[in-house]
């Protein structure tokens, strides 16, 4: 049998294996991907992630429709990324940088001053490295995630004893067994649908025990486009994949507060740099005047732009409830 004779439903559970080199398109074919070179890979995953995008955002807010497809694109977007990376030495990580990680645990840390003990919850979870190395500095941990390939690679890599800590499905409809004390979510806020993320905002406010905090990053708008469109457009514009809106800190800022956050800052400085490079808060950042300026970064050139912002932690926001 080959890939153009599997049907369908066939298809979509071998795609969720590790290895097999199938993955289902927005239209509901099957593509074996084990030919494809690289540049094919990118090509196909800016198509697919435009087709995905269009009918996320076409379907009703909340239909089963929009979370089907949320799902499938995301699994589908995994199986090319896992054949990107299986040719080469990186590790298959999705964003997670070592400040990320540094940042979670410290503020772990500090919340054992106040909380007996310190719960950790990361929506969009990955290949599970953060929750990795929360794990090992034993915290008690639990996440979510759309992408069922997703899970089984966070599994793989922190332990089959953790499995049941990990679920698979729609934010808006899950209900943790305890009240975290600090929600991570990195690169997911730009990833939903505009006419709900307040209502993915309003329920990670709900979620979290009084005084958590909820730690967001999210690709700044001035950046734009931060998603696979960068590697076929020009600087300045609009994400066209499944980065489904990018926002100002502003934007950010605001939905916060309309969620009911009573406190939202941003880091003072994002030092850069994989050795000596930290994000550290003080106060709130001054996010008050950073968002004032905001508006003056689209007159300089897109260089000093993305810079600026990402030497001022326009990306970083913590929020407490």
């Amino acid at each position: 049998m080959n890939s153009m004779e599997i049907t369908l439903e066939v298809a979509v559970s071998r795609a969720q294996e590790w290895g097999d080199p199938l993955a289902v398109l927005c239209d509901g074919s099957v593509v074996d991907l084990s030919h494809f070179s690289d540049d094919q890979l990118a090509a196909l995953q800016y198509d697919q992630e435009r087709a995905f995008a269009r009918t996320i955002l076409g379907a009703p807010k909340g239909s089963i429709e929009r979370l089907e497809k949320t799902g499938q694109a995301y699994d589908t977007v995994e199986r090319i990324y896992r054949r990107q990376h299986e040719r080469s030495d990186r590790p298959l990580t999705f964003g997670v940088d070592r400040r990320y990680v540094d940042l979670v645990c410290r503020l772990l840390k500090r919340q054992t001053r106040h909380f007996d003990p310190p719960r950790f919850f990361e929506v969009g979870f990955g290949t599970g490295v953060l929750l990795e190395a929360v794990c090992r500095e034993g915290y008690r941990f639990a996440g979510l995630e759309v992408s069922t390939g997703m899970k089984q690679m966070a599994v793989q890599r922190i332990g089959e004893k953790y499995e049941d800590r990990l679920s698979v499905g729609n934010l808006l409809d899950f209900e943790p067994t305890e009240r975290p004390t600090l929600i991570y979510w990195n690169d997911v806020f730009e990833h939903i649908a505009p006419d709900e993320i307040l209502d993915y905002l309003e329920k990670l406010h709900d979620m979290l025990a009084p005084g958590g905090q909820l730690l967001t990053v999210t690709p700044n708008w001035h950046e734009r486009p931060s998603d696979i469109t960068s590697r076929f457009e020009k600087p300045r514009t609009e994400a066209r994949g499944l980065h489904l809106k990018e926002y100002r800190l502003s934007e950010v800022a605001t939905l916060l507060r309309q969620a009911g956050f009573r406190q939202v800052a941003t880091p003072l400085l994002q030092i850069p740099g994989q050795q000596f490079g930290r994000i550290d808060f003080l106060g709130n950042g001054l996010i008050d005047l950073k968002c004032l300026g905001e508006k003056y970064l689209e007159r300089l050139p897109f260089r000093i732009t993305r810079r600026f912002s990402r030497l001022m932690g326009y990306s970083i926001t913590r929020a407490t409830r």
